[in-house]
């Protein structure tokens, strides 16, 4: 039957999306890290006679 099938597709198109979120909420937060560090190395102030 037609409505089964739409169900299984919703249900299918539905872990998709869920698992595609969980991958995007994951890669932002690996982006957050890298940002973190990055702007604490920059807020530092070099030490005298480094190379800028």
């Amino acid at each position: 039957p037609s409505g089964y099938r739409s169900q299984g597709l919703n249900n299918f198109f539905t872990k998709l999306d869920k698992r595609s979120q969980r991958g995007e909420s994951s890669v932002n937060k690996r982006w957050q890290r890298i940002n973190s560090k990055v702007r604490d190395e920059t807020d530092k102030e070099p030490p005298v006679g480094a190379p800028k």
